[in-house]
């Protein structure tokens, strides 16, 4: 069941799968370099790079990671 956007939190990116891989430590050095040379997250970057693999460059994530967020002030309890 799809959970709707109460208009908290970012927006949904629609169905998604998931994997786990372990590659080579000196891939995912690379990896991390060139998500944060795209402004991405690894992630991200992972699932741009497999859609373009497999012919559907369309459904490459494309959004660069915001810096521009504040910080929300931490609450503490009594």
């Amino acid at each position: 069941m799809a959970r709707l956007n109460d208009g908290r939190g970012r927006p949904s990116k629609g169905d998604r799968d998931a994997f786990v891989t372990r590659p080579a430590r000196t891939v995912g050095d690379e990896i991390r370099q060139r998500a944060d040379a795209a402004g991405m997250h690894y992630g991200e970057y992972i699932a741009a790079v497999l859609a373009r693999e497999v012919g559907m460059p369309e459904l490459a994530p494309v959004s660069p990671v915001s810096t521009d967020q504040e910080a929300l002030p931490i609450k503490r309890s009594a």
